[in-house]
């Protein structure tokens, strides 16, 4: 199973999206911020 993650700025324009494995646990938060990430989405 996979888990989609969309990524957003500060204004709510997307960035784009990340497929990660179901069985990962952590994501460096910080990293995310680095490339402009403010906000994050999570789908199934």
């Amino acid at each position: 199973m996979q888990i989609t993650i969309s990524l957003f700025d500060r204004a709510g324009r997307s960035l784009g999206q990340l497929t990660l494995a179901a069985s990962t646990y952590l994501i460096d938060l910080e990293t995310l911020r680095n490339i402009g990430a403010w906000r994050v989405g999570i789908h199934k």
